[in-house]
């Protein structure tokens, strides 16, 4: 085929590839008669917070996490300020911890409190936390200890613990909270800042029912520490 029988053909794909990445390209923008503005709905946002909230919570209900994730966070774009921003943000975490990701849930909590103090969430916050710390913690314990000796030790869960300390020092949960940072350190043979943690329920929370368990704890640290002392001696 000689160039001017390939000109005309070069033409018309040229044309064809033109009208369909057209095709393609517009296929995800809307035309919005309200607005007067072509949208892409991926990336639009509903005219107020109190819609948008309700568009991440009925996805959320569907349990499409994800997409119900993406909807809160244009909320938290958009309307930075409103009054459903506090919720929006929790909702995420809730998503992740339907999603069996603790740790994530507990980041995505714990911005509320940092980003919104006043919020009315807070009390419920701070169980959720605490029972995502307990839910690692259990599955830490189950592991085997040629398993945590491989894969290391996992710090998300005194992390965790010590936000519920921070974010409510003198809620129920703030004494057992202090405990489970021991009873961790202990399961992984860290007897000294074990120790050093039991003691600070008892120095902290001196009326606390956790005071019995501590004193408890920490006669078991120490015949541990005394009888690997003993071993290493040998």
């Amino acid at each position: 085929m000689n160039s001017k029988n390939l000109r005309p053909l070069l033409i018309i794909l040229s044309i064809i590839g033109t009208v369909f990445y057209a095709q393609t390209a517009f296929s995800f923008w809307v035309w919005t008669p309200e607005t007067n503005k072509w949208v892409n709905p991926k990336y639009s946002v509903k005219e107020t917070p109190a819609e948008q909230l309700q568009l991440g919570i009925d996805l959320f209900e569907s349990k499409e996490y994800k997409e119900s994730i993406k909807e809160f966070k244009k909320l938290l774009k958009h309307y930075p300020r409103a009054r459903e921003a506090p919720e929006a943000q929790f909702y995420i975490g809730k998503c992740f911890e339907n999603q069996e990701e603790p740790f994530k849930a507990f980041k995505q909590y714990q911005k509320v409190v940092e980003k919104y103090p006043f919020s009315e969430l807070a009390g419920e916050i701070v169980q959720r936390q605490y029972d995502l710390g307990i839910k690692l913690l259990d599955g830490q314990t189950q592991r085997s200890s040629i398993l945590t000796t491989l894969a290391g030790n996992n710090y998300d869960v005194i992390e965790i613990f010590k936000a519920v300390i921070k974010n409510a020092p003198y809620g129920d949960l703030a004494a057992p909270s202090q405990y489970k940072i021991g009873l961790y350190l202990l399961e992984h043979n860290l007897f000294q800042e074990a120790r050093d943690e039991f003691e600070k329920v008892l120095n902290d929370y001196p009326n606390s029912e956790w005071i019995k368990a501590a004193k408890y704890q920490i006669a078991i640290t120490d015949s541990k520490r005394s009888t690997t002392a003993q071993y290493d001696q040998k």
